[in-house]
């Protein structure tokens, strides 16, 4: 059994929503193959073990007991000091489930990195970015991704009205504005005149010392998962209907405030389209193991706009996320089918061959293994294993890893859909399918010598 660290709670304004994640996100765990080590960042930002992790998601940390914790500075142990330092419990993974800055934005992450503690979900560079609404619109930009017109004021509180001289100059009304480095819809206003204009403003800058003012678009709003690599695989996408005007705090996290059309009314070409900008801003990013992706679909022309990437989406029970990987078929079992071609021995998922028996790489036929589902080691078996000859080792590029069976949680409206965990090298890619999320190490060179390498070659 491994031990994973759930890291929740932190310090921004998303404080809440990370506590009702967790608790989804934990039911969903197998308990015959983790032990949750519960986490909590207070909003003070003090890191500490609850004594009941029930009752910390459910009154709050600072209303549960609590011991300090730290993450040991010694990479090649990694764990968890706790108290006064005379117990320390050791760690495998990490499950960051943290909503705004000081956690989603590469702060944790880049934390964990240090530790020497492999953890799932963007790296320290995609989630930075990520997080900072004007960089990651840069870089959308730069990839050529189609965006709504924007403008940023910096440190600006104290001259709202040179702002609004700015806006005012650019955009007509209404328009939106947010803070840069807040998701969750936490800031965001819509301002149909000045002095909303102002308000709105002054609301932003209370929480970022950055606010973006974007152009209203007429359009539906559009969200859909992606899961993977350099290849990432884009699930259906589902239309968010708000009960208020607009998609804000209060229309995601309360009960009746919205709804999800699953899938969204899109023609083929819409669709299509949709999957691939968020396949293109998912890479543009630099994102790894999963993210959501958020658009606009133009009322009037049809067109599909980029909104924005959020790359530790929210996982309640009425988040997006997981409601459209459910509709995606991801449901049933984490684990995926694969099979080996004996002549390339490059891996695919049993189900996604062509109905030639044709191998899509090398074109030979009837050259598979049988089909076989992850295990749980960076080494996999082709055939009977009956000796070392046997035994067949992964590449880097191919790595597998950690997994989790989603496929028992029920609520009483549906299953949550399965996700998964593998583990990769700082220093590679490797291929993985929407049952997985992902944990990134530096611990490569180890990884490499202990995971790949046939035993002859390991000893020379």
């Amino acid at each position: 059994m491994l031990s994973l660290a759930l890291i929740f709670g932190g310090r921004s304004a998303e404080h809440e929503v990370s506590l009702v994640s967790a608790g989804c996100l934990a039911a969903a765990l197998d308990p015959t193959r983790y032990r949750i080590v519960a986490v909590g960042i207070t909003p003070e930002g003090r890191w500490v073990m609850p004594d009941d992790f029930r009752a910390a998601l459910r009154d709050g940390l600072a209303a549960t007991p609590c011991r300090p914790v730290a993450l040991l500075p010694d990479p090649t142990r990694p764990g968890l000091v706790v108290g006064d330092g005379a117990e320390v419990v050791p760690i495998d993974v990490a499950f960051p489930i943290l909503h705004g800055p000081y956690g989603e934005d590469g702060t944790v992450q880049g934390l964990l990195e240090l530790a020497g503690v492999p953890y799932a979900g963007a790296g320290v560079t995609a989630s930075a970015v990520g997080m900072d609404k004007e960089l990651m619109k840069a870089l959308f930009a730069q990839a050529g991704l189609p965006q709504v017109d924007y403008l940023v004021a910096r440190d600006r509180a104290a001259d709202i009205g040179g702002v609004v001289a700015d806006v005012e100059a650019a955009f007509s009304y209404p328009v939106f504005v947010k803070p840069v480095n807040l998701g969750s819809s936490v800031g965001i206003s819509k301002a149909h005149q000045r002095a909303e204009l102002v308000q709105a403003l002054r609301l932003a800058f209370a929480y970022d010392r950055k606010v973006i003012i974007e152009a209203f678009v007429d359009a539906r709003e559009v969200e859909c998962g992606v899961i993977g690599n350099d290849k990432p695989e884009v699930s259906i996408a589902g239309e968010v209907i708000p009960g208020n005007e607009f998609y804000d705090y209060e229309a995601k996290y309360t009960e009746g405030m919205m709804s999800f059309a699953i899938p969204a009314g899109l023609d083929a070409g819409q669709a299509a389209r949709v999957a691939e900008i968020a396949s293109a801003a998912y890479r543009a990013l630099d994102c790894a193991g999963y993210a959501r992706c958020d658009f606009f679909i133009d009322k009037a022309s049809g067109a599909v706009v980029l909104n924005e990437v959020n790359t530790i989406p929210g996982m309640t029970d009425m988040s997006a996320f997981p409601k459209v990987w459910e509709a995606s078929g991801h449901v049933a079992t984490f684990t995926d089918p694969l099979v080996d071609c004996r002549n390339c021995k490059e891996r695919f998922r049993a189900d996604q061959l062509p109905s030639s028996g044709a191998c899509p790489n090398c074109g030979a036929k009837d050259t598979f293994t049988e089909a076989r589902h992850f295990n749980l080691m960076f080494k996999t078996f082709v055939g009977p294993v009956e000796d070392d000859a046997s035994v067949a080792y992964l590449r880097p590029e191919t790595a597998q890893g950690i997994f989790v069976n989603f496929a028992n949680v029920q609520t009483t409206s549906r299953k949550k859909p399965p996700f998964g965990i593998a583990q990769i090298g700082k220093s590679f890619r490797n291929e993985i399918t929407p049952g997985n999320f992902i944990f990134r190490t530096r611990e490569f060179e180890q990884m490499e010598m202990e995971y790949f390498v046939p035993p002859e070659e390991a000893a020379k």
